[in-house]
């Protein structure tokens, strides 16, 4: 460890896009004490945290700075989502160096899981949201060197403390995300619709390759006019001091965990309505904080803070108090803090290298990470016709969103199983031409499976 210095941490993040996981590197760097450095795995960084980082006088080094950030650090905070950039990096982890694995997702659903490879890796597991802790492969796995602790992401509150309601017409509900598979509940719309009153608007902030499909459902429903879509936001002060509700329905297979966006909403004292999925659950609660509802009750949940403003104000003043206390961006960064400082205290477990001679890292990785669900992938790895019927099966939901197998695909498009992989879907979907592209892709990079068009057709 440094002697005089404080604690040399690196905090390793796939990407430095704007979003709730950079935001969150952002304020803890900010908040916790030492010298904090960021290594981002992948080139892009979006123009406002580069500012952030910036002000805060926390240097940003690219990928090439990878082998001497990690000499010249006492620890590693690693903000774990699947990705191809990730997965390669737990790989090349040197042995001794403490690690803190930092999970920002739930963890509950494909592809966005609790890989083995992170807990055989990491010397400490934290989790943004506490029941992944009960969930496989955590649970009572025999690599944990410690029991994970839970802090949920970091983020500052303070520019949304004590915000001032602006009048405006109607009744606006307000969404703040990505708009996309994986995140965004894919009946949004109907789900919004359902028992609104006819003056309710929806503003919908955030990107994500949702948009399109979220517009031509609201021309379906003959609501084209009442859905704004103003894409991403910088500044979400002037837009939830305009709005009414916070209104939050996730996928049921989302990937949420401690989620930025609601935290802020809250603590602007918007009443947030949420469904039972993905782990910011535990976030509100039921009739104090905000409503807590299934898919069928959603509708009725909007009408009714529709109808009650007494009752919009009395769980808005609630969810702004619960922020407030539960939220608090320097406590939770005190918290990490002393996470880091113990796992510096020991030495860093004993890492081996990435296998040898494996002709696709990137697929055996890729599979590897999915548990349970990367069966098929495991087994087509080894030949299997019936692994490669399993993988034409999969939902191009599932196989789409970040973390999924075109995302791995397009991440290490060299790896030849991985175009073999994405050749199927393809070809289920009946594209042939993109299909016949990913398999000659995977013939070229050493896949020995035959035509592939014979071998759509035979599974068939």
């Amino acid at each position: 460890m440094a002697a005089g210095s404080g604690l040399r941490v690196l905090h390793v993040i796939a990407h430095l896009r704007a979003g709730g996981a950079a935001g969150s590197v952002v304020a803890t760097a900010r908040a916790a004490g030492g010298r904090h450095r960021v290594l981002a795995l992948e080139p892009t960084v979006s123009p406002l945290i580069r500012l952030q980082l910036a002000r805060a006088a926390i240097p940003i080094l690219a990928p090439d700075r990878e082998a001497a950030a990690l000499a010249d650090a006492d620890v590693v905070l690693l903000n774990f989502w699947n990705t191809p950039a990730t997965l390669a990096f737990l790989e090349r982890l040197p042995s001794g160096l403490p690690v803190v694995g930092w999970l920002k997702t739930c963890g509950s659903a494909p592809p966005q899981l609790v890989p083995p490879a992170l807990i055989e890796r990491a010397d400490r597991i934290v989790l943004t949201a506490a029941a992944t802790a009960g969930r496989a492969p955590l649970a009572g796995h025999p690599a944990l060197l410690a029991p994970p602790e839970t802090v949920r992401g970091v983020v500052d509150l303070e520019p949304f403390a004590d915000l001032q309601p602006v009048p405006h017409a109607g009744f606006v509900v307000t969404y703040v995300g990505t708009i996309g598979p994986g995140k965004i509940h894919p009946d949004f719309v109907r789900l919004s619709l359902a028992g609104a009153p006819p003056e309710a608007r929806f503003v919908v902030c955030g990107a994500g390759g949702g948009e399109a499909a979220l517009l031509q459902a609201a021309e379906a429903a003959g609501a084209r006019d009442r859905f704004h879509l103003p894409g991403f936001v910088g500044d979400l002060r002037p837009v939830l001091a305009a709005s009414d509700v916070f209104g939050y329905p996730l996928a049921p297979d989302t990937y949420s965990s401690s989620d930025r966006s609601l935290q802020e909403a809250m603590r602007a004292g918007l009443p947030p309505v949420i469904l039972r999925h993905g782990g910011i659950v535990d976030m509100v609660e039921h009739g104090r904080t905000g409503l807590v509802v299934d898919e069928r009750d959603y509708g009725a949940a909007l009408a009714a803070l529709a109808a009650d403003p007494d009752l919009r104000r009395r769980l808005g003043r609630a969810a702004a108090d619960h922020a407030r206390v539960q939220f608090d961006s320097a406590a939770a960064a005190r918290r990490i803090e002393g996470i880091l400082q113990a796992a510096a205290a020991s030495p860093g477990r004993d890492r081996a290298g990435p296998p040898r001679d494996d002709p696709f890292p990137a697929a055996r990785r890729f599979a590897a990470a999915l548990g349970e669900w990367g069966t098929p992938f495991r087994e087509s790895l080894a030949g299997s016709a019936a692994a490669d019927r399993a993988v034409m099966r999969l939902a191009g939901d599932w196989v789409r969103v970040e973390g999924g197998l075109f995302h791995h695909r397009n991440g290490t498009p060299d790896d030849g199983m991985l175009r073999h992989w994405t050749g199927l879907v393809l070809a289920a979907e009946g594209r042939d031409a993109a299909a016949a592209a990913e398999f000659a892709a995977a013939a070229a990079a050493g896949v020995v499976r035959g035509d592939g068009r014979a071998r759509t057709a035979e599974l068939s």
